[in-house]
């Protein structure tokens, strides 16, 4: 199987963030050199990407004479964001405070020379720090969740209900079986009526109705009040057997339990279990009743 970046969710929603403390955050700005300074401009919001360094507990950037990041900048109210990206997560830290021009005469760290880049060589480029009111930083796992797509169920496992306890077992025996294999699951449920029902006189009794009860039971026991859609319940007309051996064909296994539930159907039911054994078009796994 072939997996593409679609098969993982790299944020996790409930991905753990981590509050970092001052001195943390400090040491985060230390490592770096880019970050962003907001302003706002007539009550509107201006960002601007500057080279940094930071210089004690202050951030200091260049910036040349005259320009507009000049202008906007001296004796206002900024906020400074500087964040990355880590192989397991990302962090980022914000700043908040006044930004003031420094005077020809204020010293600027050794550092600044250095590592901050003048972008116009012919420029005359003028300091300015940030003396943070507030600082604040968050750290942020990366959470790799490889989703694995379900295996499409290519082939059929087939299971006999009679209602009998051996029978559930069966049931629950072929979910198993279909897990492991890639299958779907057929439950079958099979009724006939003897010609001998008419005279008991049970007028309101129908072997049809009992064996769409037997199956609706089987279901809501094993499955509860959701079955899976892989999960396709069949009711035949036949002898048990003969029901069971035919749906058998193109299956990859049946699964019977050995006894039925007495009544009508413990009639039908006594040699089920044998004649697919040696009749089905598949392999039979044969599920005895608890206690036999």
């Amino acid at each position: 199987m072939v997996m593409t970046t679609e098969d993982f969710d790299q944020w996790s929603p409930q991905g753990p963030v981590t509050e970092l403390s001052v001195e943390h955050c400090w040491n985060l700005l230390d490592g770096s050199t880019f970050g962003h300074l907001g302003v706002s401009v007539d009550d509107q919001p201006e960002i601007f990407p500057v080279n940094y360094v930071a210089d004690g507990r202050t951030i200091v950037f260049r910036t040349a004479r005259g320009t507009k990041l000049r202008e906007l900048v001296a004796n206002s109210a900024v906020v400074f964001e500087v964040d990355a990206q880590l192989e397991n997560g990302a962090w980022s830290v914000t700043v908040k405070g006044a930004a003031e021009m420094l005077g020809p005469d204020t010293p600027v760290p050794a550092a600044a020379d250095v590592l901050l880049p003048r972008w116009v060589p012919t420029a005359e480029y003028l300091y300015v720090r940030i003396t943070p009111t507030d600082i604040r930083g968050r750290q942020f796992e990366r959470q790799l969740r490889l989703i694995v797509p379900p295996r499409p169920r290519t082939t059929r496992v087939v299971v006999g209900l009679d209602g009998s306890e051996a029978s559930l077992d069966a049931l629950r025996r072929a979910v198993l079986v279909a897990e492991g294999i890639g299958a779907t699951v057929q439950t079958v449920v099979a009724w006939h009526t003897p010609s001998s029902v008419g005279t008991f006189g049970y007028s309101d009794w129908t072997a049809e109705a009992d064996a769409e009860q037997i199956r609706d039971t089987a279901t809501e026991t094993v499955f509860g009040d959701a079955p899976p859609d892989w999960l396709t319940p069949t009711v035949r007309e036949g002898y048990p057997a003969q029901v069971l051996i035919d749906e058998s064909r193109g299956a990859e296994m049946l699964i019977v339990g050995s006894r039925g539930h007495g009544g009508f159907a413990g009639l039908l039911l006594g040699s089920v279990s044998t004649a697919c054994a040696e009749h089905a078009h598949c392999p039979v796994l044969i599920m005895h009743a608890p206690g036999s």
